[in-house]
């Protein structure tokens, strides 16, 4: 059964989940919400084994200080669109930490742009579309065959990963089955 947090963020989920874009970024996610951010970040992992967000662990990011920090805490989620979205791990003190995290956002967005990391990112992100593009597809039609709308299928992926904890492919093979 999913706690009254959850659900809210079921449904902001659910909301921004559709044909052009499977995912919302962690601030927008995390707007006003004034708890622990652990429940919130396993939201995004069922999602991420359900291979719905594709990772990827810089070595290198510039911090909110200006200085370059090593990235052994920190990932890029890629939208199908191929947008970077920085997502810092957060402390306790949420309120403060969100809004230090929008600003690493805005940050990491800019650090992107430049030449330097055009090329190392420029194929991960291809990749991250192609590969998001499948498994939206695959999704599509696994709800399509079961006669389950897009929200309830997501609604039953989530929970069922709640549930079960179970690995990506068990996740897939689910819906296939």
């Amino acid at each position: 059964m999913l706690s009254y947090l959850e659900s809210q963020i079921l449904q902001k989920l659910v909301e921004r989940y559709n044909a052009s874009n499977v995912l919302c970024s962690f601030n927008e996610l995390c707007s006003g919400i004034k708890t622990h951010r652990t429940k919130v970040r396993e939201a995004l992992k069922q999602l991420s084994k359900a291979g719905l967000i594709i990772d990827e662990k810089p070595k290198k990011h510039i911090g909110t200080d200006g200085k370059v920090h090593s990235g052994k805490k920190e990932r890029i989620s890629i939208t199908p669109e191929g947008h970077g979205v920085y997502i810092a791990q957060l402390t306790h003190n949420l309120p403060q930490q969100l809004k230090s995290l929008r600003a690493e956002i805005k940050l990491i967005k800019s650090v992107i742009q430049r030449p330097e990391y055009q090329t190392k990112y420029k194929q991960n992100l291809e990749n991250a579309k192609k590969q998001i593009e499948i498994n939206r597809a695959e999704f599509l039609k696994a709800c399509e065959e079961k006669g389950l709308t897009l929200e309830q299928g997501i609604t039953n992926l989530i929970s069922y990963a709640q549930d079960h904890l179970k690995t990506s492919d068990e996740i897939a093979l689910s819906l296939r089955n």
